[in-house]
C-alpha cells in the first residue's frame, strides 16, 4: 500500500534529493554487512574474528570461491539465467563432491561442511514465543511514523 501511495503521490522523486554519497554509504554498508555476515555463516558462527578467519578459512574458500564465479559470470554473459544457472551448478558441485568422496549428509554435517538439522516447531506452537511482558512498550510511540510509512 505505502508503494502504491508513493507512486501516486510522485514521492520517488524526493530520493533524487539525497546525496549520491550517502546513498553510495547507505549502499556500501549493505555490501559490507552482507559479506561479513556471509562469511561468518561459512564459518558456522555469529561473530567473524581474526581467529575465526585463521581457523575455519577452508569452509570459506568455496563460498568465496562461488560468489567469484558468480560474479564473473554476470560480468561476462550479462543474461537473467547466469544466477540460477550458478547456484544449481554450485549445489551440483557439492553433491558431486560428496558423491565422489563416497561421503554422506551426515558426514558433511559431522565435519562441519552442512548445519545440523533441527526439529520446527510446531505450527500451533508458534505463539508460545510471544512474550508480551517483554515487550518495551514505550518504543512503540517514536516509531509511529516508520510504521504508518511502511504501511
Amino acid at each position: 500500500i505505502g508503494l502504491v501511495i508513493i507512486g501516486r503521490l510522485r514521492l520517488a522523486q524526493l530520493v533524487q534529493a539525497l546525496p549520491t554519497p550517502v546513498v553510495g554509504g547507505y549502499l556500501a554498508f549493505i555490501g559490507w554487512f552482507c559479506g561479513v555476515s556471509g562469511l561468518a555463516m561459512m564459518a558456522g558462527t555469529s561473530e567473524l574474528t581474526v581467529d575465526v578467519l585463521q581457523d575455519k578459512w577452508h569452509y570459506m574458500m568455496p563460498g568465496l570461491a562461488g560468489g567469484l564465479t558468480i560474479y564473473i559470470s554476470a560480468r561476462i554473459l550479462r543474461h537473467v539465467a547466469v544466477l540460477p544457472t550458478c547456484i544449481s551448478l554450485i549445489l551440483l558441485l557439492f553433491y558431486l563432491g560428496l558423491w565422489v568422496t563416497d561421503k554422506s549428509i551426515e558426514d558433511a554435517t559431522r565435519n562441519g561442511w552442512m548445519p545440523e538439522q533441527e526439529d520446527a516447531p510446531v505450527w500451533y506452537h508458534t505463539w508460545d514465543y510471544l512474550q508480551f511482558d517483554k515487550v518495551v512498550w514505550s518504543a512503540f510511540p517514536p516509531q509511529t511514523l516508520t510504521l504508518v510509512s511502511m504501511i
